[in-house]
């Protein structure tokens, strides 16, 4: 019996999946590295979304972001993103806010540095005032958003 199950595991391959991040990769690099490296960062508020076949740019998901405050780029007031239904993709709420890291394209995958905020942020103050709060675990990060964004104005 045990012959046969080491003879049937080892002939019986399992479906694996793998992916690897190229340069931008959210497990490795900090928020910091990524405001550098990303083409267009921003705050933003989840419109709408819908679930498709996949489409012609590979992706089956495709949301509308409403642009609430740049921090990098030039994008316009609302913003059509690509991604996918499944783990380990980013899952959205519909009227969730998020602080947007794009790297040269609308896609985002699980190497996009994505930070979901409490409430939505759509003026310098209230980024200011937001990152005061003790209360969301996410404010670290909001805070080196704003003090990137700080840091650029003095220039």
């Amino acid at each position: 019996m045990k012959i046969f199950i080491f003879f049937f595991l080892s002939t019986v391959s399992c479906v694996v999946s793998a992916w690897e991040c190229g340069d931008y990769d959210k497990y490795s690099q900090s928020v910091g590295q990524h405001l550098e490296i990303a083409s267009d960062v921003f705050f933003g508020r989840v419109l709408s979304g819908s679930v498709e076949s996949e489409g012609e740019n590979g992706f089956d998901v495709s949301i509308e972001v409403d642009v609430l405050l740049e921090v990098k780029g030039d994008l316009e007031d609302r913003i059509t993103l690509f991604t996918h239904s499944q783990p380990p993709f980013p899952e959205f709420i519909l009227g969730g806010s998020y602080v947007f890291f794009l790297y040269g394209n609308t896609s985002l995958d699980f190497c996009n540095y994505l930070i979901e905020t409490a409430v939505p942020i759509d003026s310098l103050d209230e980024l200011r005032e937001y990152s005061k709060r003790r209360d969301i675990r996410s404010v670290e990060q909001v805070r080196e958003v704003l003090m990137y964004i700080e840091g650029n104005l003095n220039k």
